[in-house]
């Protein structure tokens, strides 16, 4: 079993190593989400009439797509169907990208309450139950998304049915520690249940020595009346002697 300065030192260790990935994909967030401003702005301002290579240059980066193929795009369905179908992407990517920053800091938020705070309470179990939710909506949000682009655009057909591995590596882990807390949880209600019932068996016991002690001293306060009362019947009693005086005289012949 871990002594409280292992479990200290391993959470400050953890927690700088899982801060770490949260400023990185926050980071990473913050560029990408620059990145989708920039290309709603420039369709904003120049609409359908935006150059083919100023859609590259943002979609280069935002789409899991090459060059070649986001300029075949516009050829075959048109700069419009193609600038509804990145922006419908680059929101969803976006809506990703902040999920999985809140993931992590809920496992940060688990991880502390793992090693140096409360595991086994409702608030860790209700934490667990927002990493199901959280994990949930980043699986299926991108595949739900480029489902309904690729319906009204026929654009990025091959991408609507890839589910996000790491939501699902994000829903299983989450679901571990639920049942763990949740198993938990009942295991430290029974022993509270225990621990109440030894008490209240405690409580009767002393009660109990308490009792006795009175009855003890109560007895010997009797036995010390009964010894006193003894004593005093035991004693002779003094007879009163009626001394007659004799009178002195003769005695008639």
């Amino acid at each position: 079993m871990m002594s409280e300065s292992d479990r200290k030192q391993a959470y400050y260790v953890g927690s700088i190593l899982l801060n770490t990935v949260k400023w990185i994909v926050l980071i990473f967030s913050v560029i990408y989400i620059g990145l989708s401003v920039g290309l709603i702005v420039a369709t904003i301002v120049y609409g359908a009439d935006i150059e083919v290579s100023t859609l590259v240059k943002f979609t280069s980066v935002l789409l899991p797509y090459k060059e070649l193929d986001v300029t075949l795009f516009v050829t075959n369905y048109g700069m419009s169907k193609v600038l509804t179908a990145s922006l419908g992407y680059v929101v969803g990517a976006s809506l990703n990208n902040i999920i999985i920053y809140i993931l992590i800091s809920k496992i940060i938020q688990f991880y502390k309450n793992a090693t140096i705070g409360e595991l086994y309470n409702k608030k860790t179990y209700d934490l667990t139950g927002e990493l199901i939710k959280y994990s949930f909506i980043l699986t299926f949000l991108m595949p739900i998304i480029l489902f309904i682009i690729s319906t009204t655009t026929n654009l990025f057909i091959d991408a609507y049915m890839n589910v996000s591995f790491v939501g699902l590596a994000f829903i299983s882990f989450a679901c571990v520690v639920r049942i763990m807390v949740a198993r938990g949880i009942n295991l430290v209600r029974e022993n509270n249940k225990y621990d109440r019932v030894i008490d209240d068996y405690k409580a009767d016991i002393d009660e109990l020595k308490i009792q006795s002690i009175k009855r003890e001293a109560e007895l010997k306060e009797l036995k010390k009346v009964v010894e006193e009362s003894n004593t005093t019947d035991s004693q002779p009693k003094k007879r009163k002697r009626h001394h007659s005086r004799a009178k002195k005289g003769t005695t008639t012949k």
